[in-house]
Formats: structure tokens, C-alpha cells, sequence
């Protein structure tokens, strides 16, 4: 989550849901790439949050103030005039948090990172078996990673436990270290 941001606004109601909308839209016009409806299932309280699609340094340029008036000058082209007046806002971006993100964590990703292989004791290599998508060999950061990462496991762990051979492409490292 390092170089991303959110935008959410509170109304009294998901208007939007009167109009027959879904309140999702993904957009290529104004900050916010992915907008989703975010009220609660009754109905009670509407809101709205999307993922902004600025990088870090056009955030960090503008502002969270200027940043959140742009995402609700889009809401109202998406979703109508109802959209100009939320209850509450905010902008959670995490490249601003020093607990969550470092500088490089700041620079737009243009490619999937790569996290390397996972440095497991040797002891443990038979009994600990990692799938996260930070454990991916091709999409790591991403769902497909995480995808990725649980299908190696579990081929890892049907291998040992039904097959009882190895496998040809595991998540863990293999090193020779104690």
C-alpha cells in the first residue's frame, strides 16, 4: 500500500443506488481510477471510496485538500450534483505515512515487483510454505501474485504429502546456509 491513496465521502444516503446505479465506475478523469460503493447493506449511510491513480509526487504537489476536491468534482460528474455535498471526507494516502512507506516507495511502479525468494531456515523448509503475492516469481504486489504464489504452495504441499517427490518451482528459497 505504500504508494497509494484513497478518497471515501460520507452522504446521508447512496443516492446513487435510487437511480438504479451500482455507485462503481472506474475512470481515467480525475484522480480516482476505481470508485466503489462503500455503504453499509441496509442502506442507512452512503458513501463512496476509490483508489487514486495520482502518483505520490502530483499528490504530495497538490495537496490532500486540493486532491479531495478534485475526487468530488469527479463524483459529481459520475454520479450527479448529489454527489458536491458529503457528510465527511478524507484522503488516506499512504506515501505520506513514514511507517508504511519509504522515498522509493514514492516513485510510480511501471512494472510488477519482484520480492526475490524467501530466505526460510533450512529446518524449516519441509514444514513452512509461504503464499502471499510477495512470494510470487511474476506478480508480485498483485492479486494474480497471490494467486500465483497459492498455486506453487499448494503443489508444493500435495507433492510432499500425497506425491512424496519434490517440486520443480517452490516459493522458498534454496540456499545452503544453517
Amino acid at each position: 500500500m505504500a504508494g497509494h491513496a484513497k478518497f471515501a465521502a460520507v452522504y446521508a444516503r447512496p443516492f446513487w443506488r435510487e437511480a438504479g446505479w451500482s455507485g462503481t465506475a472506474t475512470s481515467r478523469r480525475g484522480p480516482l481510477m476505481e470508485i466503489h460503493d462503500a455503504s453499509d447493506a441496509e442502506g442507512r449511510i452512503g458513501a463512496l471510496f476509490g483508489f487514486v491513480g495520482a502518483p505520490p509526487p502530483y499528490r504530495s504537489g497538490i495537496g490532500p485538500r486540493v486532491l479531495a476536491q478534485q475526487a468530488i468534482a469527479q463524483l459529481v460528474r459520475l454520479f450527479g450534483e448529489q454527489a458536491a455535498q458529503p457528510l465527511w471526507q478524507g484522503v488516506q494516502d499512504w506515501a505520506t505515512e513514514p511507517a508504511t512507506a519509504a522515498a522509493a516507495d514514492r516513485q510510480p511502479l511501471f512494472e510488477h515487483p519482484s520480492y526475490g525468494a524467501a530466505g526460510v531456515p533450512p529446518a524449516w523448509r519441509q514444514r513452512l510454505l509461504l503464499a502471499g503475492t510477495e512470494f510470487s516469481s511474476d506478480h508480485g504486489g498483485y492479486l494474480e501474485g497471490a494467486l500465483d504464489a497459492a498455486e506453487v504452495a499448494v503443489a508444493a504441499l500435495l507433492a510432499q504429502r500425497l506425491l512424496h517427490t519434490p517440486v520443480a518451482r517452490s516459493p522458498i528459497q534454496q540456499d545452503t546456509a544453517p
